[in-house]
């Protein structure tokens, strides 16, 4: 104990505190060979025994050799002990090592530190309660933005829907005045027609005392009915134009409402099948006109109609 004050103090602080003031005393008068000091000898033994068995369970390791030796030597003559010695040995032995486990369980650390558990698990069970709550939550906001995120394709091809719309509207219109048009120069190229049909069924005894007019009238006559029919064609033309127009604005329209979840459809389909819907985007984006330059220029033929009134003048 003397060698190794330090670690006794360390490892041995229950028998410190229980007889280390008796064991202090006992060999105080046992070194001053007081009358009675040889009677100190064996409660000195067995109080050193103690702080012996507390050392053994304290410390992680084994006792050294010389230490090791004095247990199963006691076990051994434990005979020769009195009673009241011996009940001291078996108390180090059997029961002084539950006493100081006691006292370790209800030191102040030790208490601490099954609070400090207590709340660690309770920590854990509040960790894994937010880790679902987050989970869930996550799942959630991802839904919503996922939501969002169609909601905002929606709105654009809402706006965009609504910019076909306008112009629908602008060309509708366009197509109504183009039609006016139309009919009112189809009625003019076909009035002169009915009109001079009109005077030669019934008014024939007009036209032989008019002969000299009709005959300086009827080359303005022929002239006026091939730019009128030369402008219901141009207007014929532009009309249809703008129906081609028209439907190409409504196929776009029509494009929009579906376009969103086409474009995720159409994404899973190709992965699988490539070639499943070739035929349906090719009938569904194809335009509606197959060659625009089969439609007639608005000024085509006028270099024909100038060399039919230029060949008509007089040399």
């Amino acid at each position: 104990m003397t060698n190794n004050a330090s670690e006794y103090d360390e490892n041995c602080q229950s028998n410190i505190s229980w007889i280390g003031n008796n064991f202090l005393s006992s060999l105080a008068n046992f070194a001053n060979k007081n009358e009675d000091a040889w009677l100190q000898i064996a409660p000195i033994f067995t109080m050193a025994y103690r702080f012996l068995c507390e050392l053994e369970f304290s410390i992680t390791n084994d006792l050294n050799h010389r230490l090791g030796r004095i247990k199963p030597a006691v076990d051994d003559n434990l005979f020769l002990f009195n009673d009241s010695d011996k009940s001291q040995i078996l108390y180090a032995n059997l029961v002084m090592p539950v006493q100081i486990a006691k006292r370790l369980i209800k030191h102040k650390n030790i208490q601490d530190i099954d609070l400090f558990n207590q709340r660690y698990d309770s920590a854990i069970s509040m960790k894994e309660k937010w880790d679902n709550e987050l989970d869930l939550k996550t799942k959630e906001i991802n839904a919503l933005r996922d939501k969002l995120e169609e909601y905002k394709t929606g709105f654009n091809f809402v706006g965009l829907y609504k910019g076909f719309d306008n112009l629908s509207i602008a060309k509708r219109g366009e197509k109504n005045w183009a039609l006016a048009f139309l009919i009112s120069l189809g009625i003019f190229a076909i009035l002169p027609v009915a009109t001079e049909i009109y005077f030669f069924l019934f008014e024939t005894s007009m036209i032989k005392a008019n002969i000299n007019i009709v005959l300086y009238s009827i080359f303005p006559m022929i002239t006026a009915q091939i730019l009128l029919v030369y402008f219901f064609r141009v207007a014929l033309i532009n009309f249809k134009s703008i129906k081609a127009q028209l439907l190409q604005i409504e196929l776009r329209k029509t494009l929009c409402q579906f376009i969103q979840s086409y474009t995720s459809y159409a994404k899973e389909m190709k992965e699988s099948n490539n070639g499943s819907l070739e035929k349906f985007e090719s009938l569904i984006f194809s335009g509606l006109i197959s060659n625009e330059e089969n439609l007639p220029s608005t000024f085509d033929g006028l270099e024909q109609i100038g060399k039919i009134i230029q060949s008509l003048k007089p040399s």
